[in-house]
């Protein structure tokens, strides 16, 4: 499956193989669709519009939870390969969510080394740096039961 949104506010979900569209996600008329992204898993999305940010059942067509994000603050969106949620905010901090939109402790960086891009990789995530050459690795563990 491929999605793909453009400025008509509406995120598509292709069937690559046979090229059949799968169904539409339609949004509001003022919430034009920014970031998309699958989750590992292959069934939820994460969208982000002018707006808000939300993370999305595809097949059920239902919205789990929305996130938390000030967009005007926010420039960089990714998710991790173990499904955590990684927001680049004022080019200062990190804000991070679990899988089910918890929101979790930001990550505060020195100033310079403000934070202006992300990476996920399995167990947590890169961040490239305004600093030259400096790129930041964080592991992240799940919290215990």
């Amino acid at each position: 499956m491929i999605e793909c949104f453009n400025g008509d506010h509406k995120v598509r979900v292709w069937d690559v193989s046979g090229g059949v569209l799968l169904r539409t996600v339609v949004r509001g008329q003022a919430d034009k669709v920014e970031f998309l992204e699958w989750f590992a898993d292959g069934g939820r999305i994460l969208y982000a519009t002018q707006k808000d940010a939300a993370i999305y059942h595809v097949d059920q067509e239902t919205q789990i939870a929305r996130i938390e994000s000030d967009p005007a603050t926010r420039s960089d969106f990714q998710i991790s390969p173990d499904g955590f949620i990684m927001a680049v905010k004022n080019y200062e901090s990190i804000e991070l969510w679990d899988a089910e939109g918890r929101q979790l402790a930001p990550l505060k960086l020195p100033r310079k080394l403000s934070p202006f891009s992300l990476a996920g990789c399995p167990g947590g995530f890169l961040v490239g740096t305004s600093a030259a050459g400096v790129v930041l690795h964080f592991e992240l563990i799940p919290p215990r039961s």
